[in-house]
C-alpha cells in the first residue's frame, strides 16, 4: 500500500473512533450533583486529608474543598475522570481574574500548570480567591542552621 494511502486510512480510522466515542457520550465532562458528591469524591481520592466543606463552581465541573488542617483542596473534572489535589501554601503561583465569572489558577505543579474555573458570578469568584489565599502564599521556611566547622 502506498504511503499516502496508508496515512489517509490511518487518519480516517482515528476520526471515526473519535466520532464514535463522542457519539457514545464518552467525551462529556463530569459534573458534580452537590457538595456532598464533591466531598465524597475528594475523600476517595485523598483519604489521608479530612475534607469539611466544599464550594461548587458555577458549571459544576470543579469544587473548592476546605480541609481540616486549614488548607484548601481542588476537585476538577478532566473528561470523564476527576482530579483531586491538596493546595498547601506555595502551590498556587498566581490567580487571574479572566472575567466576572471566570478564574484562572496558575499552579506551581508542572503536571497541572493552569486551570480555568467558571464561577456563578463576581461575588463567588471573590469568595474562591479569599479561600485560596493560603495556597497562594509562599511556604514558610525556617532559619538555615549552620554547623560550626572544626
Amino acid at each position: 500500500m502506498p504511503l499516502p494511502v496508508f496515512i489517509a486510512v490511518g487518519l480516517a480510522a482515528c476520526a471515526v473512533i473519535a466520532a464514535y466515542a463522542h457519539w457514545l457520550g464518552r467525551s462529556a465532562r463530569q459534573t458534580l450533583s452537590d457538595t456532598e458528591d464533591a466531598l465524597r469524591l475528594f475523600q476517595a481520592a485523598c483519604p489521608d486529608l479530612e475534607a469539611r466543606q466544599a464550594r461548587l463552581a458555577g458549571d459544576r465541573h470543579a469544587a473548592l474543598v476546605m480541609l481540616e488542617n486549614g488548607d484548601a483542596g481542588l476537585l476538577y473534572a478532566m473528561g470523564s475522570k476527576w482530579m483531586a489535589r491538596d493546595l498547601p501554601a506555595g502551590s498556587i503561583k498566581a490567580v487571574k481574574r479572566l472575567s466576572a465569572n471566570r478564574l484562572r489558577l496558575i499552579l506551581a505543579d508542572y503536571t497541572m500548570p493552569r486551570l480555568t474555573i467558571a464561577l456563578a458570578d463576581e461575588n463567588e469568584r471573590e469568595r474562591w480567591i479569599e479561600a485560596m489565599e493560603n495556597a497562594a502564599r509562599p511556604p514558610e521556611r525556617g532559619p538555615i542552621e549552620r554547623k560550626a566547622t572544626a
